[in-house]
């Protein structure tokens, strides 16, 4: 998504990934279905964010969880993985092509404010 759409369409889109990857097998094959849980967790970390972070892209992974990703020239910088329990997987690039990765656990998306700019 481009820095000019409006988060209403992150929040359009997720909700059109969770109608689609609701169902087991979503994919043809076996993936999980993506939870109520997990739809509403994606949806608080996407209304958290900072007004001036580009719009991410929504999607699913087969493991049950959805994806908020950016993107720049057609290169992944940034996805994270969300799921029910609260755990926000991620992985990107840095400027230099350098990969990071991890995993924390989000007790309230306070940390996610307009206000704050770490994470």
């Amino acid at each position: 998504m481009s820095t000019e759409t409006k988060p209403t369409d992150a929040l359009a889109e997720l909700d059109a990934v969770f109608a689609e990857c609701s169902k087991p097998g979503w994919d043809g094959y076996k993936a999980l279905s993506v939870t109520q849980k997990t739809y509403e967790r994606a949806r608080e970390f996407i209304k958290a964010l900072p007004p001036e972070v580009p719009v991410p892209d929504i999607g699913a992974d087969r493991d049950g969880c959805m994806t908020v990703e950016w993107y720049s020239q057609k290169k992944c910088l940034l996805s994270i993985s969300i799921g029910p329990s609260g755990r926000l997987g991620f992985v990107g690039a840095l400027l230099n092509g350098a990969p990071f990765y991890g995993m924390v656990t989000v007790r309230g998306l306070s940390k996610f404010s307009p206000t704050t700019k770490e994470v």
